[in-house]
C-alpha cells in the first residue's frame, strides 16, 4: 500500500528542486487544486555521486536556428549548473544544404544567448559524422 507524502519543494533561481537522502520509488505530480493551468517542461533525476551527469534533448529535425527562437530552452539550460556543455548539431543543417556562412552565424547566436544565460561553461561544438544523401556523400 501506497502513502501519499507532500515533499518539501525548494526553489532557487532557475528551478523548483527536491533534495532526498532516502532513494524513491515513485514521485507523483500533483497539480495544487487552486491552479488553472499547469505547465511541466522537465525533469531532472540524478543522484548525488561524483562523475559525470549526461543530459540529451533530441528534436528530430531541429537546427540551431530552431533553438535560437525558443528562449525559454535558453533560461533552462542555467538550472543544470553545466560544468561543460557539448552540442551536437549540425546533421539537420547540412540536408539542407545550408552554407557555411549561415551556419557559423546561427551557431554563433546560439553560444551568445548560452553566454546572456551568464552560463560560465567551456562549450564543446561537434559537428556531424558523414553521412549519405541519396546513396552520396552529404558534404556541405
Amino acid at each position: 500500500m501506497s502513502e501519499f507524502v507532500p515533499l518539501e519543494i525548494q526553489s532557487d533561481s532557475f528551478s523548483h528542486y527536491y533534495n532526498s537522502e532516502n532513494p524513491l520509488s515513485r514521485i507523483f505530480l500533483v497539480p495544487n487544486k487552486e491552479a488553472s493551468n499547469y505547465e511541466l517542461n522537465g525533469l531532472v533525476l540524478e543522484k548525488d555521486n561524483p562523475g559525470i551527469i549526461y543530459s540529451g534533448i533530441g528534436v528530430n529535425g531541429a537546427k540551431y536556428s530552431d533553438y535560437n527562437k525558443y528562449p525559454l530552452f535558453f533560461e533552462q539550460l542555467k538550472s543544470l549548473h553545466p560544468d561543460l556543455l557539448v552540442f551536437s548539431l549540425g546533421t539537420n543543417e547540412s540536408y539542407d544544404k545550408l552554407d557555411a556562412e549561415k551556419y557559423i552565424r546561427e551557431l554563433r547566436e546560439f553560444i551568445s544567448k548560452i553566454r546572456e544565460q551568464k552560463i560560465e561553461a567551456p562549450i564543446i561544438v561537434m559537428t556531424p559524422p558523414p553521412s549519405l544523401l541519396r546513396r552520396k556523400p552529404n558534404i556541405t
